[in-house]
């Protein structure tokens, strides 16, 4: 915690108008039904990324496993890998959040999953700036 005037820091984010009450719940009951949602990354057999939401990754992670439907983009391509997962408490940002990583190239997804901060700036950049995607480490479409 900081100690400047009207400022917290908390995790690296600053936050100016709420006071460190704000930050607690204000009620066991609202922290006992605060629902969680993940967003999380399989790698597909085939070495294609999925992307999804859940508030139930194991359950879900399951029925990818199991192959529940045979209209699912991970049927054909079993096993998966759970790569990468982050915790959400509001479905509208997890939700967000997911159409966002599906829109991402597979190198800024790999770099993501590789926690390779650097590298994901630097393929935030625009293409004609770093150019293309090098052919040796795959596709760089979002649709992987």
């Amino acid at each position: 915690m900081s100690k400047h005037k009207g400022t917290i820091l908390c995790c690296g984010y600053t936050e100016r108008s709420r006071s460190v009450e704000a930050w607690k719940p204000k009620s066991v009951i609202e922290l006992v039904i605060m629902k969680l949602y993940y967003v999380y990354i399989l790698e597909c057999a085939d070495q294609s990324f999925y992307i999804g939401v859940s508030s139930d990754v194991k359950k879900r992670l399951e029925a990818h496993q199991r192959g529940l439907s045979k209209s699912s983009y991970t049927f054909s391509r079993r096993p998966v890998t759970l790569k990468w997962i982050q915790e959400f408490t509001n479905p509208d940002l997890a939700i967000a959040f997911e159409k966002q990583l599906k829109g991402w190239s597979r190198r800024k997804k790999l770099a993501l999953i590789n926690k390779d901060w650097d590298t994901l700036v630097k393929y935030s950049k625009n293409y004609t700036q770093y150019g293309r995607f090098s052919e040796e480490l795959g596709s760089s479409t979002g649709s992987d």
